[in-house]
């Protein structure tokens, strides 16, 4: 009880002759070992309990996990599936077995260092101009508020476009560690709304790290945005973050540092701190497995200059909903939610100087299709919502798109 674990361990030792034949000592001992996380000497212990007494169901799965962390899947997998055929678990109990499967399936499959990925769409927007919902806007002069017609050609237009993209990524995996680098180029090309075609560059690096106590990975993202080929803007963003299993889910926290710097409209350059919160589990509805993953933002939006609306505080929720309808369909709904409140007025011409506030709402449904083992059919449809206390910025807008993605 009071966590002295060596102790308890050369305490029980030095009683062993007289419980030879005594299941209930070596799931002690075993349970000790397991909590000091000397994985062998559990499995061992383990192994004579249940030698003993067959049908002691907790000290098999205790077996099981010493077993599989002490690097022995084969037998690990074994173990498990005995104990599904033997006992019949409970519901708790398997989505835990299910989990280490997992586990075991990913460390069987060695993966190949390289991989790339090619992308093809096909798209109709419904607001390919980022053009705003009001025909209108309320301008104040000197205390008198009129209502000024804004240009038609700022309303949303439709449009179909060509997207294309690629991506490659490299990994350098160790027991407890993997580095990798990546780099990933997209380019949507509207048919009609040339000056809003754009292309994104996007290049990586990072690290993660196993330990006892869970994992912590570190990333840096260097992006590059253009639109209708000319360069809009760089963003350099460096994360940290620390996340562990937990049952059938895991969860995490982390904090990233985020530089945007726009190569022509400098006035809106910025540094953002985030914090988050993020976590995915596994459950089952309806007899189907299904993933739910959920990630919650907060960020101090800092102006390096002169800004509309000065510093801003964001925040944003992120959910979303995996569940496989057969071996080689896949059904996705995701929902994001994200908030910015200006801490200054945004201009004494709107609403009598109010200070901005946006909210962004954007709703999605995918489905994917495998028809080769590393190639995939998808479908997309998107909802896309803006709206703020300043009736300038409202817009809204759909996109459906058909794709095929290539793995290799």
């Amino acid at each position: 009880m009071q966590e002295k674990l060596a102790e308890a361990v050369q305490i029980l030792d030095a009683q062993a002759m007289s419980y030879q034949d005594d299941a209930e000592y070596f799931n002690l001992v075993g349970v000790l070992q397991l909590k000091k996380k000397d994985y062998v000497a559990a499995a061992n212990m383990f192994e004579r309990a249940v030698l003993i007494d067959h049908d002691n169901a907790g000290a098999w799965m205790d077996l099981a996990i010493a077993t599989f962390e002490s690097g022995n899947t084969l037998s690990a997998q074994s173990y498990f599936e005995y104990i599904e055929s033997k006992f019949q678990p409970p519901v708790a109990i398997r989505k835990l077995i299910d989990a280490y499967k997992r586990r075991i399936e990913l460390k069987s499959v060695s993966p190949k260092p390289w991989q790339a990925l090619v992308e093809f769409q096909l798209g109709h927007d419904s607001n390919a101009n980022s053009g705003l919902q009001s025909t209108a806007i309320p301008i104040t002069f000197g205390g008198e508020t009129v209502n000024l017609p804004l240009d038609l050609s700022l309303k949303a237009r439709a449009d179909e476009f060509i997207q294309t993209g690629v991506a490659g990524s490299y990994r350098q995996l160790t027991d407890n560690s993997m580095i990798e680098l990546g780099v990933a180029a997209k380019n949507r090309i509207y048919q009609r709304e040339k000056a809003f075609s754009s292309a994104e560059l996007s290049v990586n690096a990072g690290g993660q790290l196993w330990t006892t106590k869970g994992i912590l990975a570190t990333n840096l993202y260097l992006d590059h945005s253009q639109l209708s080929g000319q360069s809009l803007l760089n963003n350099v963003r460096l994360n940290a973050s620390w996340d562990r299993q937990w049952k059938t889910c895991r969860y995490g926290v982390g904090n990233e540092f985020e530089m945007r710097r726009y190569l022509a409209l400098q006035p809106l350059n910025a540094n953002i701190v985030w914090v988050q919160l993020a976590g995915v589990c596994q459950t089952e509805l309806l007899s189907r497995e299904m993933q739910i993953s959920m990630m919650t933002r907060y960020g101090i939006d800092n102006a390096t200059g002169v800004r509309a609306g000065g510093d801003s505080r964001r925040k944003e929720l992120m959910l979303q909903i995996s569940v496989p309808i057969s071996n080689k369909i896949n059904s996705q709904l995701s929902a994001n939610f994200s908030s910015t409140l200006d801490a200054k007025g945004y201009s004494s011409l709107l609403e009598n100087n109010a200070r901005r506030n946006l909210t962004r709402k954007s709703y999605g449904w995918q489905c994917s299709v495998l028809v080769y083992p590393t190639v995939n059919v998808l479908f997309k449809i998107e909802k896309n919502l803006i709206q703020s206390n300043l009736p300038l910025f409202n817009q809204s807008g759909q996109l459906v798109n058909l794709g095929l993605k290539i793995g290799f």
